[in-house]
């Protein structure tokens, strides 16, 4: 068995293994009745990257082939391909089975750890420096089995261990190679293809859908000690803790979601790497406030999220207790998403660094007299009334013209890199607004703006 011939030419489709009758089950990957809006439009992405790659000829039918054996021909396999029998005793024996198996066998839609945004930029990274060119997969394709019988009958629909960003990695190089053919020459997509058909693969054993989502996280961990684009961040983690924390209430009863439970549970199951987050008590228990204030306001998360999707030391709000602090000096929703949008439109034109963005320099020190940078948003949030109002009546200027005209152009950073200043590298701003208008009026604007986007109480002047 396994010559790279044709197997049966439908795709099949995911058929999750049923839950034990009558047992609790502790399942963190996607249920029916739910949906995955973080990862929604990037998922869609992914699927037509593989419909791109199925409707190709050289890749037609290949969910369902058998890999390739090995030959002294160059278009052969480089691994022992599957065979039935031998999977079936290694399995009862060992728990698992290596060998070379078709990397379109599994559904790379499924996570069994959902819930957690994907870090979109950071796999593009990955797929122009690991996969620039065709490869083998870069390290083993785990495939999960609950039970010990063949894995023919669900080719295209196995579920995969190995960390979505790798796979997912994998499928974009190919889906790019496929839109950039454009003669004759199939000889890049063909190495492709021969790749696949040829993919170191092992296949475990687990007992429950729980140890599965261990095996998940610490192939995660294991593989983010040198793939950036797999370690798991402060939000991705806040994500991934909340999720299991849910479904051990849910399944195991509220003392089982205490942050002493959940912090002992990845103690005893998880072997957590150096250069990633650490579940600790004290996190578990900022990740739930967090979670509940931040992450479930839109605007807020939606602006985490952005910041988060591209490599972490581009990322201000890395440290789940920077995320702690602005909650503290914000307090409710309005204040605490003008803070944050703030911060990253700070790193986003490149005013401040992501690592300028401390705990001590958001919330103030001692040295700082107890004011930091979230101090400085805020006392900018309430300038707005009298910067834009009470101050150009005073001075005598159109009020008008102020609250109309000026305001919803430089009311935050973002707004005033379009329509005030424009930094360094980015397309020139639309002043277009201010024309006509008298020098008095101009040198207000400046003042205006060296209140509102200084980053230092001490730089502001007029």
């Amino acid at each position: 068995m396994g010559g790279g011939g044709r197997g049966r030419g439908k795709r099949v489709t995911v058929a999750a293994v049923p839950d034990p009758p009558g047992e609790p089950v502790l399942r963190l990957d996607l249920q029916p009745e739910e949906n995955e809006p973080r990862n929604a439009a990037y998922l869609i992405t992914l699927r037509d990257a593989i419909d791109r790659i199925f409707a190709h000829p050289v890749f037609e039918n290949i969910a369902t082939e058998l890999p390739l054996s090995i030959t002294a021909e160059h278009a052969g396999g480089s691994q022992a391909p599957y065979k039935d029998a031998d999977f079936t005793i290694a399995l009862q024996t060992h728990k698992q089975y290596t060998c070379g198996a078709n990397f379109f066998w599994v559904n790379h839609l499924y996570s069994p750890s959902a819930g957690v945004p994907i870090r979109k930029e950071a796999v593009q990274h990955l797929m122009a420096t690991s996969f620039p060119k065709p490869t083998p997969f870069n390290g083993v394709l785990t495939v999960s089995c609950l039970t010990v019988s063949s894995v023919l009958d669900a080719r295209g629909a196995l579920e995969s261990c190995t960390p979505d960003e790798l796979r997912h990695a994998y499928i974009l190089a190919i889906s790019r190679d496929v839109d950039a053919q454009q003669d004759d020459d199939l000889s890049v997509l063909q190495s492709w293809r021969k790749f696949c058909l040829s993919t170191t693969t092992t296949f475990h054993l687990h007992e429950s859908h729980e140890a599965r989502y261990w095996a998940s996280l610490q192939l995660r961990e294991n593989a983010g000690a040198t793939a950036e684009a797999v370690c798991r961040t402060s939000l991705q983690r806040i994500f991934e803790v909340v999720r299991f924390r849910s479904a051990r209430v849910k399944v195991l009863g509220a003392p089982a979601g205490t942050a002493v439970a959940v912090a002992k549970a990845y103690s005893d199951k998880l072997y957590m790497a150096n250069n990633g987050v650490q579940v600790t008590k004290s996190f578990i228990d900022v990740a739930l406030t967090v979670h509940d204030r931040m992450f479930k306001r839109a605007r807020i998360a939606d602006v985490l999220v952005e910041a988060d999707s591209g490599p972490r030391d581009s990322n201000p709000f890395e440290s789940i207790y920077v995320l702690q602090a602005i909650l503290s000096r914000g307090q409710t929703e309005p204040r605490i998403f003008w803070i944050v949008a703030s911060i990253h439109h700070m790193c986003q034109y490149k005013i401040k660094p992501a690592r300028w963005f401390t705990v001590s320099n958001v919330r103030g020190s001692t040295e700082s007299g107890n004011r930091g940078y979230c101090d400085l948003a805020l006392f900018k949030l309430d300038s707005l009334g009298h910067l834009f109002g009470q101050l150009p009546q005073e001075l005598g200027l159109e009020t008008q013209w102020f609250e109309r005209n000026a305001r919803r152009r430089l009311e935050t950073h973002q707004l005033y890199y379009c329509h005030g200043q424009s930094p360094e590298g980015h397309p020139a701003a639309d002043t277009t607004w201010q024309a006509g208008q008298k020098r008095s009026v101009r040198d207000y604007i400046q003042f205006v703006q060296a209140c509102r986007l200084t980053s230092q109480l001490r730089n502001t002047h007029w």
